[in-house]
C-alpha cells in the first residue's frame, strides 16, 4: 500500500480512531499507534468503512479484533 499517512496515537480508546477514520481522505493510509494498550482499537467494521471511504490501507500497532478482514 502507498499513500499519505494520517496518524493517531491512542491508548485503550477507539473513539479517536473513529474520528480520525471519519476525517481520512481517499488514498490515505490510516496509521494507529495503540500506545501499548490492551483493548482492541479496530476490527472488521473499521476495515469495511476504510474500504468504503477509499483509504489505501490501515496500519495498527495495537490490539485488533476480526483480523481476518482485509481492505
Amino acid at each position: 500500500m502507498a499513500g499519505i499517512a494520517r496518524t493517531i496515537r491512542v491508548q485503550d480508546d477507539f473513539l479517536g480512531v473513529i474520528k480520525t477514520l471519519g476525517d481520512s481522505l481517499p488514498g490515505e493510509v490510516l496509521v494507529v499507534d495503540g500506545g501499548g494498550g490492551s483493548l482492541a482499537l479496530t476490527g472488521e467494521l473499521f476495515a469495511s468503512e476504510a474500504r468504503r471511504r477509499g483509504l489505501a490501507g490501515l496500519v495498527v500497532d495495537g490490539a485488533v479484533r476480526d483480523s481476518g478482514t482485509t481492505i
